[in-house]
Order: structure tokens, then C-alpha cells, then sequence
């Protein structure tokens, strides 16, 4: 798919997510699930580390999280961590810094989506120009992958882990 392509396909998904009305929270789970691919599949290039292990684990959690309480003391403690592992790989591995930010994008609930204010109703803009940031060549295998959240079935949404 050329650029164009891409965006032209991001921006049907983003408008068929919002004539379905898909919660940002299913949004957000794709994608934690969208990125515990690409780590598993190496289509991003980050340092096997402790670090790397912990981000899989972390979106794992968001992923099988309906809803997130961004509250609770759990989830300020995985977004304290990952705070701490984006900043120590800073410098040793961009890529690896850059998944913890997009985890705690994962760790948010729909109350701080709001609160942001971006100008989107749904975050799939967001996710996918940070995440062309460290994956610049990724658009094809984002738009195959968040059409899980258009499948259908019997008229009802249904939300299906990659």
C-alpha cells in the first residue's frame, strides 16, 4: 500500500469505528494487542531486554482489561514503571522507549481520552502516527490489523485478540 492508501484506509476505519460506535476502549485494546504482535513478530526493532518483557506483560494486562481505572493503584504503578523504562532506553533503544509510551497510551481510560481534548473521537489517528515514529514502514500491517475491530457477527460488534 502506498501513504495514501494507508491514510485514505485509516480514515474509513476511524469513521466505520465511529458509525459503530466502538468504545475508545475497544480501540485501545486493539491496539495493546496490535503492539504485543509486532514485539512477538520482531516487525519493530527493539533490544530483547527485562524492559521489552515487561511492556509485553503490561499491554498483555490492558489488553484483557475491559475497562481501565486509571485509579487504581495496579495501573499507576505498571504506568509508573513503564515511565521508568521509557526514560531509561531514551538513549540505548528508541524503539524499546517508544513501546513503553505506547503502552501507557494502552493504560488510559476513556475519561482521560476526553480530557485530551485531541479533536478525535477515537484514538486511531493517535496510535497510528506515534507508532510510525519507530515503525515507519508499519501502515499495511495497522489497517489489516484494526479491520478486527469492523468484523461483525449477527449486527453486534465483537472484538477479536490478534
Amino acid at each position: 500500500m502506498t501513504d495514501d492508501q494507508v491514510l485514505k484506509a485509516i480514515r474509513v476505519i476511524n469513521e466505520r469505528l465511529e458509525e459503530q460506535k466502538n468504545s475508545y476502549d475497544e480501540v485501545r485494546r486493539c491496539y495493546a494487542s496490535f503492539l504485543i504482535k509486532l514485539i512477538g513478530s520482531q516487525m519493530v526493532q527493539a533490544l530483547p531486554s527485562d524492559g521489552l518483557e515487561t511492556i509485553v506483560r503490561y499491554l498483555q494486562h490492558f489488553a484483557d482489561t475491559e475497562l481501565i481505572d486509571h485509579d487504581d493503584g495496579h495501573v499507576q504503578e505498571m504506568v509508573h514503571k513503564l515511565w521508568t523504562i521509557e526514560k531509561h532506553y531514551r538513549e540505548l533503544c528508541v524503539t524499546t522507549s517508544g513501546l513503553a509510551r505506547f503502552a501507557i497510551h494502552c493504560a488510559a481510560s476513556e475519561a482521560e481520552w476526553l480530557e485530551m481534548d485531541l479533536g478525535a473521537p477515537t484514538p486511531i489517528w493517535t496510535c497510528f502516527i506515534t507508532l510510525k515514529k519507530v515503525a515507519p514502514d508499519i501502515g499495511e500491517e495497522f489497517v489489516a490489523f484494526f479491520h478486527i475491530l469492523l468484523l461483525t457477527q449477527d449486527g453486534r460488534r465483537r472484538y477479536v485478540k490478534g
